[in-house]
């Protein structure tokens, strides 16, 4: 399948011991992946396993998960 324009949907998942994935739910065919976030880097690009829609992530993306896992990391 072809890359259609997709926006992907982007979640988080954080388990007891602050173990974070992210989660992405492929715009195209609704596909959820997961990334543990300790591979997560600017630039990346994610593969939808479904029907292999790439995700790219910008430094941004980065940064506003940083920054959501030091914020979830604050309240406990």
């Amino acid at each position: 399948m072809e890359n259609q324009p997709a926006t992907p949907k982007i979640d988080f998942e954080i388990d007891d011991d602050f173990n974070a994935a992210l989660v992405i739910t492929c715009g195209n065919c609704s596909t959820v992946t997961k990334m543990p976030s300790e591979v997560l880097t600017p630039d990346k690009h994610i593969k939808c396993t479904g029907c292999d829609y790439e995700f790219k992530l910008t430094a941004d993306d980065i940064n506003t998960i940083q920054t959501y896992l030091e914020d979830a990391k604050k309240l406990y």
